[in-house]
């Protein structure tokens, strides 16, 4: 059985804080220290199998434009295994860029 991806838990966590777009998220530690505590806010309300245990600042923001969302902002798994693949396989090996 397969983690499910929360919806509901994600758009509750994006809605916390105010993204700044582009490689300004990665380089400013702020921004890490701000996202690490709405993760650890959202753990609270998980089972320990569905917490979060790692994350990966983007330098692009997903949109609908972009093609990673569908206009209702689901994410379209695919086109992200495509273009994100080797990082997601990386960051659950442990290697970060």
């Amino acid at each position: 059985m397969g983690a499910e991806f929360r919806d509901d838990l994600a758009r509750g966590f994006a809605g916390t804080l105010d993204f700044v777009r582009g490689e300004r998220n990665r380089a400013d530690p702020g921004v890490a220290a701000e996202i690490q505590k709405a993760v650890e806010g959202a753990n609270t309300r998980l089972s320990r199998p569905e917490e979060v245990k790692k994350f990966t600042i983007l330098p692009t923001t997903w949109t609908a434009e972009s093609g990673e969302l569908t206009p209702k902002l689901s994410m379209r798994r695919r086109v992200i295994e495509l273009d994100r693949g080797t990082l997601v396989r990386d960051q659950a090996r442990g290697v970060y860029a």
